[in-house]
């Protein structure tokens, strides 16, 4: 009996049934992923900051003072116990290291002796021994090197002589010049520059050796794109110099025998700062950031023996990779933190959604329902009827829909991504299982709600406290401080929501107050529909709850992302900015007056200021005079710059330095110079600046902050031609920042500029490094996330409007059909249709939109966005109304287009009834 109570109840309505399974396996099928995308989205952002680091950077490395142990397999002792320590860390670490390198390099020393081109003031060589240098290039010319003649003398030396004090003899043997040279090899590009070919012979100076070094073959890498050579200065090119006292000095490098040790410590000047450089290559690999960043902070925090090191017992690795890691994980923590705010509203409303499909199966089976109750059902067996369908319906749909997401989001299986869904499959049979039974007796849904309303308070104020705690909870708490580990704040995820149910809740209390006014207007009025929609609208208010959160949460939502997307590019923006210091910075070597009068002429360009660093020069405090004179001194970073053109340069640069006027001259016979704000000078002191001479100066400001030319708060910035004049130096500049005109294409005049330098240096502009941000993971995924949020947000003031409409379908029903017979016109009766949703919508639609641009400044003060930025302050929340009104425009044309379509559907469910009961009157 039971049972076919049971069935004849779940196939009744076999429609709503498909409603509740479908909304409940798309819910389950958006909540399982989104933290799979959140997952994906840390891990791609954490790998994209790897592959973005160069890999000098990332690379774990190690530089020991000295040379390994001078046996003959002294490189094979190091791989195998570096192969040791790789297999030691975590796991995490682990898979992310690639093949030890071990190079051993010595000082730069002068080519002695004439010779070589003439435009050259020095040549110089580095010795390098790598004993993988073999795989990494080809011979274009001669041979490899040979073992040095000088080891086996040296060592055949040390037993015989040294011992013995036999310190002449020792010497006359090992810098004999009968003792050949010592072979080595040199890319191509380099001998070229440096005037060497095959076979020439050239000298450095040397301790104990003649210095002698044959050049034998000339090398060219076999990829000159491996990152092993970012790491190795001046040897595929040499490195040349342009010192403004002494003209280009060049550098490059040779490599002997991977054999020959002791010959480099032989060379003047490299005796006792030979080192042996040790990395591991760090790849792209993260599967967990955290694992990975803990195993880094593991193995760089501990020494490590290395038996292989003759002048070290032990050594401690280091990488700039955990500042990448944190910053990436603090990227990504805050990107969850954003759009699980710009989720939880949606969320919830999906369950409220849920709830009202629910409400809809009910309805339908009203009848059904009545009768199993009137023929002797209990409550109990009824909802556990109602419960246990709910459970059929819900566990399996919510099951659909996770393992749809889990195939669709490749990642690890974490038993936290289902628990949403596991409670939106539970939904369904609690909401069939809490929902009122009818009876066969009909009754008014009005009459009740005084009986209600003391319930009703009480939840209302409930929720009200727990938005006002939420709220306080979190600004007491402020940013947090460690957003790389702090995650999801389950307070700042429901924070929102239950703001947006409060004050929907305030809305639906308000709101039969504003429809009694409109009814008291239309009482006067002849027209039917208004006064008879108002009317109706009053009683069923209690019924609009759902579709009034759905609106308000939609628009907030709509608003919220528009605003913080807004709020982000532009705090990228004047980051990026900040640091470039104008349109365009050139950084490379010594810019000649040829090259500024070439960036002059380049289209585009409105002005340029030349900007002289000169780091940690004096600063002294003169005071006294004769012999009681007293001199204090500090170190500053001194920038020099054209102060003529420096603010039109830096037009439009937050927190430019604002200079003050007259700095081109001298005052009192002393250098003006504006101070950082952090230095404190004695007042009534002379000051001076120690170049090469002493310049006096006097301080004509302060200011806290240098953008885009200083940091910290150590700096005076002085004007470039007045202090050239006074010192008598020519400090060429080496930065060159370039405004732009208006309407000037970046990227033309990027390249413009540089053809103007010959591709020398680093040209960097705020847009390209707006464009680095965009490209990553995070940025990407603000963007698709927050769309995501709309979208949703949408479909579900569409399904919130039609459900609502569908609902009242069977009163609608009836009250229509008696209404026609009275001569009803098909226009009034639409508009009745219409009144049961435009009233609520209208007035929910700007509370929703005014909530949307409050959140933004709830999430500034919880939320810490200056890793989406990189500047040391949170980015002030920015509008942006044209976009904004756009979006709030298509919302409501998305709105008022799913009322049309509501009420098209509802008036096809309007049966021809003529039925009179107490609910059509």
């Amino acid at each position: 009996m039971r049972a076919r109570l049971w069935w004849r109840l779940a196939t009744c309505t076999p429609g709503a049934s498909l409603v509740i399974a479908l909304v409940v396996a798309i819910t389950a099928c958006l909540l399982t992923a989104w933290p799979r995308l959140l997952q994906q989205v840390g891990l791609d952002e954490v790998n994209h900051r790897i592959t973005a680091t160069p890999p000098t950077v990332r690379a774990l490395r190690a530089t020991v003072p000295g040379w390994p142990v001078p046996v003959p397999d002294w490189a094979d002792m190091l791989r195998t116990e570096l192969g040791s320590l790789a297999a030691s860390a975590g796991e995490e670490l682990r898979d992310a290291l690639g093949a030890p390198v071990i190079v051993l390099e010595g000082v730069s020393t002068p080519i002695l002796g004439s010779g070589g081109p003439t435009d050259l003031a020095t040549r110089s060589l580095r010795v390098r021994v790598d004993p993988d240098i073999g795989e990494r290039v080809r011979l274009v010319e001669g041979d490899l090197p040979g073992p040095a003649a000088y080891d086996p003398a040296f060592e055949s030396a040390y037993s015989a002589l040294l011992s013995e004090g036999r310190f002449e003899e020792f010497e006359a043997i090992v810098t004999s010049p009968d003792l050949p040279p010592s072979e080595v090899m040199i890319s191509a590009a380099s001998a070229a520059r440096l005037g060497l070919a095959v076979g020439e012979v050239v000298q450095l100076p040397a301790f104990w050796s003649n210095g002698l070094v044959r050049v034998v073959g000339l090398f060219e890498a076999v990829d000159p794109d491996d990152p092993y050579w970012q790491a190795q200065v001046s040897v595929l090119r040499p490195l040349v110099v342009d010192d403004p006292q002494r003209g280009l000095l060049a550098t490059a490098t040779v490599y002997p025998n991977p054999g020959t040790l002791r010959w480099i410590g032989s060379l003047e000047g490299a005796e006792g700062v030979t080192t042996t450089q040790l990395w591991f290559p760090v790849e792209p690999r993260a599967t967990d950031a955290g694992a990975l960043l803990t195993d880094l902070r593991d193995l760089t925090s501990r020494s490590v023996p290395l038996a292989g090191l003759a002048s070290s017992p032990s050594v401690e690795f280091s990488s700039d990779l955990t500042d990448v890691l944190e910053r990436a994980l603090s990227i990504w923590s805050s990107t969850e933190a954003v759009l699980t705010v710009a989720l939880a509203g949606p969320v919830g409303v999906t369950f409220a959604l849920l709830s009202l499909t629910v409400r809809l199966a009910v309805t339908r089976r009203r009848a059904t329902l009545a009768l199993a109750a009137a023929r002797g059902g209990s409550p109990w067996l009824l909802r556990g009827a109602l419960a246990a369908e709910g459970m059929l319906l819900g566990f399996p749909a919510a099951a659909l829909g996770a393992g749809a997401a889990t195939l669709a989001i490749p990642g690890a299986v974490l038993a936290g991504h289902y628990l949403a869904a596991g409670a939106a499959g539970l939904a369904p049979a609690a909401f069939l299982a809490v929902s009122p039974i009818p009876s066969l007796r009909p009754t008014r849904s009005d009459l009740g709600a005084r009986a209600s309303s003391r319930w009703r308070w009480v939840g209302e104020v409930g929720v009200a406290a727990l938005a006002a705690g939420a709220v306080y909870l979190l600004l007491d708490r402020g940013v947090a401080a460690d957003a790389a580990t702090a995650g999801v704040d389950p307070v700042a995820a429901a924070a929102p929501f239950l703001i947006a149910v409060t004050v929907a809740l305030l809305v639906a209390r308000l709101f039969p107050v504003l429809l009694r006014a409109v009814h008291a207007i239309t009482r006067r009025r002849r027209d039917l529909a208004p006064f008879l929609g108002s009317a109706r609208a009053i009683r069923e208010g209690s019924s609009g709850l759902a579709t009034l959160l759905a609106v308000v949460v939609g628009l907030s939502i709509t608003v919220f992302s528009t605003t913080m997307q807004t709020t982000v590019d532009r705090g990228v923006s004047a980051t990026a900015r900040g640091a470039v210091g104008a349109d365009v910075r050139l950084a490379g070597p010594y810019y000649t007056a040829d090259d500024l009068a070439a960036i002059r002429a380049v289209d585009g360009v409105a002005s340029l200021t030349e900007v002289v660093e000169l780091p940690r020069m004096p600063l002294v405090e003169v005071a006294g005079s004769g012999s009681a004179v007293d001199r204090q001194s500090r170190r500053v970073a001194v920038v020099a710059v054209d102060t003529a053109t420096l603010a039109a340069t830096q037009r439009g640069v937050a927190g430019a330095v604002a200079l003050p006027p007259g700095m081109a001259g001298l005052v009192d016979g002393r250098v003006p110079v504006l101070l950082a704000a952090g230095q404190q000078v004695t007042e009534g002191v002379e000051l001076e600046l120690l170049l090469e001479q002493r310049v006096p100066i006097t301080v004509v400001g302060r200011a806290p902050d240098a953008v885009g030319l200083a940091s910290g708060d150590s700096w005076a910035i002085a004007d470039l031609g007045l202090l050239r004049e006074v010192s008598g130096q020519r400090l060429p500049a080496r930065i060159v920042l370039v405004g732009l005109a208006e309407g000037t294409d970046p990227d033309a005049a990027l390249a413009g500029l540089g053809d103007a330098v010959g591709g020398r240096g680093t040209i960097t502009s705020p847009t390209a490094d707006e464009a680095d941000f965009l490209a990553s993971p995070s940025a990407a995924a603000l963007q698709r996330g927050f769309g995501i949020a709309v979208v949703v947000a949408a479909v579900q003031v569409v399904f919130a409007v039609v459900l609502a409409l569908v609902l009242a379908a069977p009163v609608r029903a009836r009250l229509l059909a008696v209404l026609r017979t009275l001569g009803i016109s098909a226009r009034d009766a639409r508009r009745l249709v219409w009144w049961e949703t435009v009233p609520a919508v209208v007035v929910a639609a700007p509370v929703g939109a005014a909530l949307g641009l409050a959140l933004p400044y709830l999430v500034r003060a919880t939320v810490d966005l200056r890793p989406f930025t990189g500047g040391d302050g949170q980015p002030p929340i920015a509008h942006d109304w044209l976009p904004l009104v756009g979006v709030v425009g298509g919302a409501a044309v998305v709105t008022v287009g799913a009322v049309l379509v509501a009420g098209a559907i509802a008036r096809r469910l309007s049966r021809d009834v003529l039925r009179m009961g107490d609910d059509a009157v």
